[in-house]
């Protein structure tokens, strides 16, 4: 039976070759503290600098509040709780998401610590890389030009996340190459702590921007098992600027099975081994208000497994616009 690990620990369990009775293990002796996910997870280096934190917690709370310092090379420590901002959503599985950001993002080259305090008492610590830029103006967000499997220029990646061309059913949306993320190892490397793949826009600056335009297809190994379950994979863009965040639940195994929306799909690797179906979305177009954001911002696409480490999602998304 399926047990909710304890998330932030996965990094330093990755070598273990049973994480089932493991989990058995520690299930009853471990306090999960209000959390079933963070991205980037605990213990994650060379997060890129635009990068949001999303934390999902494992119910709906009322008291949840953020704390933030970081430590430079030099290891001066400075409290950044004043810059944090903080967006609240809620899960397919009807929980609270909690998407973290700052106006000008992490500091290069440094360890961030965030700690949740009130109703939740966690924290997740990471550290930084420098940063690369702008994107040209007007910015290319197409993956025509990336040297498979790497992404563009303009575009960072954590965990498996790649521009790839069709693969199975997860065709591009437009041209030959697409973004494609997993919650584990399907696409060209290993998502984070078995459970979490995000890329990021390096900052866009094109003037006033109102909306984000995208299309995507989320599959998974989920389906049917777990539809309505708590083991709820989720889809999430978010876009961050000067003047402020926006966070979206994109799609999710509970959002799809909610609306009956589920196709049978084809990934190769997929289904992961003890589950007999893969299913995933159409292609759907995705629109984004940006018009409380500013320029320039960046964009964030991640997949994480909710609740455990154990059957693979992936996502494709293509034909990136920004007007």
């Amino acid at each position: 039976m399926r047990r909710l690990l304890p998330l932030l620990l996965v990094p330093a369990l990755a070598g273990c070759e049973d994480l089932g009775k493991l989990a058995e293990d520690l299930g009853d002796v471990l306090d999960y503290d209000g959390i079933a996910q963070v991205v980037p997870p605990n213990g994650s280096d060379r997060v890129p600098l635009r990068s949001p934190v999303v934390i999902f917690a494992d119910d709906v709370y009322g008291d949840v509040r953020f704390e933030a310092e970081v430590e430079d090379s030099a290891g001066a420590i400075t409290d950044i709780s004043a810059e944090l901002r903080v967006e609240e959503r809620t899960s397919g599985a009807d929980k609270d998401i909690y998407v973290l950001t700052t106006a000008e993002g992490w500091p290069a080259s440094s360890t961030v610590t965030v700690r949740a305090r009130g109703e939740i008492d966690r924290q997740v610590r990471f550290s930084t890389v420098a940063d690369g830029g702008l994107f040209d103006t007007p910015p290319d967000l197409g993956f025509e030009s990336a040297d498979s499997p790497d992404l563009p220029v303009g575009w960072r990646g954590f965990g498996d996340a790649a521009a790839i061309s069709e693969r199975g059913s997860l065709s591009p949306a437009a041209g030959d190459k697409q973004l494609a993320l997993s919650t584990g190892d399907a696409v060209t490397r290993k998502a984070v702590g078995d459970t979490s793949s995000m890329a990021v826009s390096d900052p866009i600056d094109q003037g006033p921007t109102s909306t984000l335009a995208f299309r995507y297809r989320f599959q998974s190994s989920e389906f049917d098992d777990y539809c309505g379950s708590d083991f709820d994979d989720t889809m999430m863009v978010v876009a961050s600027g000067p003047d402020g965040a926006v966070a979206r639940v994109v799609d999710s195994v509970n959002l799809v099975c909610r609306q009956d929306r589920q196709v049978r799909a084809n990934f190769p690797g997929l289904p992961d081994d003890g589950d007999d179906v893969y299913k995933g979305t159409a292609e759907t177009e995705e629109e984004v208000d940006l018009s409380s954001v500013g320029s320039p911002f960046s964009v964030a696409f991640l997949v994480t497994d909710v609740g455990d480490a154990i059957l693979t999602s992936v996502v494709g998304v293509d034909d990136i616009e920004a007007r």
